[in-house]
């Protein structure tokens, strides 16, 4: 077997620039999240950092995992740093093709969010993960269907550090 053991891993850009990962921090959200507001609210995915240098980036990554009743109300998700929105998805449409409540309440969808944001300080910066429902009569749920009640996965937020 092969070890491969590497100090520091540094990459260059088309003008020369060295660029490299200075920090990883990591949060995950192994319990289920209910969302019925319809307003964007802050969910239980959240991590602070602290950059080393004000012209370095944080790249945000979320992976996770949630369900809803797709027929009856859109989910909706962004990112935000402190009290600055950096993504969206108003544009959110889901297939709808045929009413199936089976189909419905056993479905989930991945959630996948990647930015790269430009912070632009050295202060602690928190970013969270915020979620809203069309119709807060049919919930948004993180981890989880709306047929199993506990959670069936978990949801990453994922902070890197990148040196400028």
């Amino acid at each position: 077997m092969s070890t491969l053991r590497v100090d520091n891993l540094r990459g260059q850009t088309a003008d020369g620039k060295d660029r490299y990962v200075t920090q990883v921090k990591q949060f995950v959200l192994a319990t289920a999240d209910s969302i019925t507001s319809t307003s964007f609210i802050d969910s239980s995915v959240t991590l602070n950092i602290t950059p080393s240098s004000v012209t370095n980036k944080i790249r945000v990554t979320i992976n996770g995992y949630f369900g809803q009743n797709f027929w009856h109300a859109t989910p909706y998700f962004r990112i935000r740093r402190d009290s600055t929105q950096i993504s969206f998805n108003e544009g959110s449409h889901w297939p709808r093709v045929q009413y199936d409540s089976t189909r419905d309440s056993e479905s989930g969808l991945s959630l996948v969010m990647d930015i790269l944001d430009s912070p632009a300080t050295t202060s602690s910066v928190t970013y969270t993960l915020q979620s809203r429902t069309s119709n807060s009569s049919y919930p948004l749920y993180l981890n989880r269907t709306i047929a199993v009640a506990g959670p069936m996965a978990q949801t990453t937020l994922t902070l890197m550090e990148i040196a400028q």
